[in-house]
């Protein structure tokens, strides 16, 4: 048997009055039945319960902090989902859609869920103290571990590799100018033959040219060795790298996905899909975005798995469903876009003007302060660190293959073109020098 409603509550005096100016003691004296709105969200998961009166309960965060609500003022409640499914926005004609809508309407006393706060949704309905703090990502599928040809030159960061042949330079113009010239030799031959020797250093090969005074071998030297030991380094970290398979984790943000042909899930009727309508880069994508309800979430994991969408939704949701997945498989085989967007804070709602907003905010702080809906969360999400930082390089142990290498093989051929190039430019002017001797 339902009791009375809020409205008729309220309207006696006593009561009225001691929820005025008790809020933080407040409790019902005889049986209230408040019209709650709830759907499926980030903080909240409906299902089916033949036990309620209204067919329905509410799980998760949300449905523990219903649960003290119930206890600390005493009332029972009826729940009511809406019929569009939605969270609620603003339509053209000024209403609202959605939960929001229902309680804006007064055809509901709270929206049990945790939405996103704004000052237009402020103007339709009160919001309870902030509960949370919510981001929106990007979910997208990790592509299949890659082998970087180039991979090569990962060992040496792009400075060291310029001062490395910055020194070389160096060591050589020294040993030019130190070195005295042999007799009959040309300065440019000299020269190339300098170069080359150093270079070879490089290469760990012999250098080819005695060096007989002290400070020439001084300058030599000192280049040998620094030389050796940044090979040798070099070596030992090549070999770390072959082993290293790098898995594409492309989409990083809004503009990443404009320049791509895959299909967006979105989650109409939402605060997140009002925001995105407004940004710029929606245009760009608008034609690919599918809309889903939240049911549809975890069937189309497998579609973003395959890389041909992506999701686009708040934090917590991804985190829930990476962990979903990681319970079921024992891969992480999805990640969150490192560029977040449209941070606000969140918290359920009640009817402007609500006398049963104070005593609500009182028990929400007592909640948060005791460290209970985080610790709700977490339980919630049970394996959100193992997906959450999981690396973008792997290591494998397989035989090298043609691909791992084709870099190294493209520089040597690039070696032999321009050898080949040096080559039949040397016999050219060879023969030009040649033919005014023979006349």
């Amino acid at each position: 048997m339902n009791g009375r409603s809020l409205q008729e509550a309220l309207a006696d005096p006593d009561v009225f009055k001691e929820l005025q100016e008790h809020p933080e003691t407040f409790r019902f004296r005889d049986e209230v039945t408040l019209e709650i709105s709830v759907e499926n969200g980030p903080y909240a998961t409906v299902v089916e319960d033949p036990t309620s009166s209204s067919g329905i309960s509410v799980r998760g965060p949300m449905g523990h902090v219903l649960d003290v609500l119930t206890q600390s003022l005493n009332f029972t409640y009826t729940l009511l989902r809406p019929p569009d499914r939605g969270f609620g926005v603003k339509l053209p004609n000024g209403s609202w859609n959605g939960m929001i809508g229902l309680v804006a309407r007064k055809e509901v006393d709270i929206g049990m869920t945790c939405f996103m706060m704004n000052p237009e949704r402020a103007s339709a309905v009160a919001f309870v103290d902030t509960m949370s703090f919510m981001k929106a990502r990007i979910l997208a599928g990790k592509g299949s571990p890659e082998m970087n040809p180039m991979g090569f030159l990962y060992p040496l960061s792009p400075t060291l590799w310029a001062v490395l042949f910055a020194t070389l330079l160096a060591v050589w113009a020294a040993t030019l100018v130190l070195r005295s010239p042999a007799r009959g030799s040309r300065w440019y031959g000299r020269a190339l033959h300098l170069l080359y020797s150093h270079f070879s250093t490089l290469l760990q090969q012999d250098v080819g040219i005695s060096f007989v005074r002290a400070v020439d071998r001084f300058v030599v030297g000192s280049w040998m060795l620094v030389a050796m030991v940044i090979i040798w380094a070099y070596g030992c970290n090549l070999v770390s790298l072959l082993a290293a398979r790098n898995i594409p984790q492309s989409i990083q943000n809004l503009q990443d996905l404009v320049d791509t042909d895959i299909q967006v899930l979105l989650r109409p009727n939402t605060a997140l899909s009002a925001y995105l309508e407004q940004r710029a880069e929606f245009g760009a994508f608008e034609d690919r975005v599918v809309h889903i309800g939240f049911s549809d979430y975890v069937p189309t994991l497998e579609d973003i798995r395959r890389g041909t969408h992506v999701h686009i939704t708040v934090e917590m949701l991804c985190s829930e469903l990476m962990s979903q997945d990681f319970s079921k498989s024992g891969r992480c085989d999805f990640y969150q876009s490192r560029d977040a967007f449209m941070a606000n804070p969140m918290s359920m709602i009640v009817q402007r003007g609500s006398p049963l907003l104070p005593a609500i905010n009182h028990r929400i702080r007592r909640v948060l302060s005791a460290g209970l809906f985080d610790y709700w969360v977490s339980n919630t999400i049970p394996n959100v660190t193992r997906c959450s930082h999981s690396p973008s390089t792997i290591t494998v142990m397989e035989p090298l293959t043609i691909t791992a290498v084709s870099g190294m093989f493209a520089v040597w051929a690039s070696g032999l073109v321009l050898s080949l190039i040096a080559f039949c430019m040397e016999f050219l002017v060879a023969n030009a020098l040649s033919r005014p001797q023979a006349d």
